[in-house]
């Protein structure tokens, strides 16, 4: 998580620190993350959501990067890019 967090701009320090009350909370300290950082984790992310085969749980995905000034759009498109085909549903 300590290389992620560097990615993002957060120090280890940082890291270790953190603790977040809940979601809200978590996405309001990611607002000033390193974006490009935040475009690499979003495959994973889709990824691990995607196993539970819910649609409202991709839509609670996007719904954070949307927070985080990504459109779905843009969304759909850093997925489509490393997927090498359409996404739907978005």
């Amino acid at each position: 998580m300590t290389v992620e967090g560097r990615e993002m701009g957060v120090s280890g320090d940082q890291v270790r620190a953190a603790s977040f009350a809940d979601m809200k909370d978590m996405v309001e300290k990611l607002k000033g993350a390193n974006r490009v950082a935040l475009e690499k984790l979003l495959w994973p992310f889709y990824c691990i959501v995607c196993l539970s085969n819910s649609l409202q749980a991709v839509q609670v995905l996007i719904n954070v990067y949307a927070e985080l000034g990504f459109s779905a759009q843009e969304c759909a498109n850093i997925l489509e890019k490393k997927a090498g085909r359409k996404v739907i549903g978005f």
